[in-house]
């Protein structure tokens, strides 16, 4: 913490809710993370339309196709020890795809990698990056988050880090009473899902991170909570209870400190 501000984003709070464990390995013991191909496949192509936007709002004078060309060889240059050809061929896809989707787009593109710092009562400090933030042909202003999941059920109902995105526009203008923002799932063909929320809506975020922040400095055992995602966690090595999950997930019987396969 610092001037006794508690960081919070909206992955942490996430992963709060997911398990107490994890949160308290990943943000209070800060213990190392593994370096998961998801993840490294997600920075991967979101550094490929960061440089896209980036070159576009300087103005150079070439297609889209050209400019999308120069920042793909740019993020596959960054990124050379760390992707598979794999990744590379699925890029390749993803980015052929994405050129199709903005086609038309007649938006006009604001910031991209939007960086905030939210004082939030003198007791947190929110912070994040926006991936886009651009205004839509009808004079709305969007708040853009690209995903790379491969399963996209949940992140379809789950709307709390586009609202939080919208939150922190509307505390930077206080005209915006309308605001908009949208998922642009870039593994299936761009699948957007758009939402609308009134100011009134956004604003009640303050609010939710204040109880995050009593829950979790009222929280004092930080029990493992095993799920289905203990196949992604970074802790599963020395989280006991983890590893019994997803051994008897497999199939394999446990006894005591006893593994039989």
């Amino acid at each position: 913490m610092e001037d006794n501000k508690l960081f919070l984003s909206v992955s942490k709070v996430k992963v709060f809710d997911q398990c107490k464990a994890k949160f308290s390995f990943s943000y209070i013991k800060k213990l190392p993370k593994k370096d998961w191909e998801h993840f490294i496949f997600g920075k991967f192509v979101h550094e490929i339309l960061e440089n896209f936007y980036a070159k576009k709002l300087s103005k150079l004078m070439l297609s889209d196709q050209k400019l999308m060309e120069f920042s793909f060889n740019d993020a596959k240059e960054s990124w050379k020890e760390k992707i598979t050809q794999d990744n590379i061929k699925e890029a390749e896809l993803i980015i052929n795809n994405f050129l199709s989707y903005i086609k038309d787009d007649c938006s006009t593109v604001l910031s991209i990698e939007k960086e905030f710092n939210i004082n939030i009562g003198n007791k947190i400090l929110l912070n994040g990056f926006i991936d886009k933030v651009q205004t839509d042909a009808d004079g709305v202003l969007n708040v853009i988050d690209y995903k790379t999941s491969k399963k996209i059920k949940y992140a379809k109902r789950d709307f709390m880090q586009l609202k939080t995105y919208a939150y922190v526009l509307c505390l930077g203008d206080e005209s915006i009473e309308k605001i908009r923002g949208s998922y642009i799932f870039l593994r299936h063909n761009c699948e957007t899902v758009v939402k609308e929320f009134s100011r009134k809506d956004v604003m009640t975020m303050e609010g939710v991170f204040l109880n995050y922040l009593k829950k979790i400095e009222s929280e004092k055992l930080f029990r493992p909570m095993p799920s289905p995602l203990c196949d992604y966690c970074d802790y599963t090595d020395i989280c006991h209870v983890g590893k019994e999950y997803l051994n008897n997930k497999k199939g394999i019987q446990t006894f005591g400190v006893q593994e039989w396969a």
